[in-house]
């Protein structure tokens, strides 16, 4: 969970933040690979869902709202999971566009 906490804090933030708003699409696509390799089960850090699915969700899922995930399967089978969870749909905001 801590790797989670550390890995949203310092990349997903300010690379997702940074591609949503123009900037560099390449450190998005290897930021993107990093987080496939390490997702470890159907939630990140394994088979239940712990704070770390909570907390970078929304994140992740502005990333594919904008960029779609479709070849990152780890993280998209990921995303698809929390999806499918009643508590995490409720947590979408389409209209938030500016909330990072």
């Amino acid at each position: 969970v801590q790797l989670w906490r550390d890995i949203l804090s310092q990349k997903i933030i300010p690379i997702g933040k940074e591609a949503v708003l123009g900037g560099s699409m390449d450190q998005l696509f290897d930021l993107l690979q990093y987080l496939d390799d390490h997702v470890r089960g159907p939630y990140l850090c394994g088979d239940t869902v712990t704070v770390a699915d909570c907390a970078v969700f929304p994140f992740i899922w502005r990333i594919n709202d904008e960029f779609d995930l479709e070849e990152k399967s780890k993280l998209k089978r990921w995303l698809d999971v929390c999806m499918d969870t009643s508590y995490f749909q409720k947590t979408v905001q389409k209209s938030w566009w500016w909330w990072w």
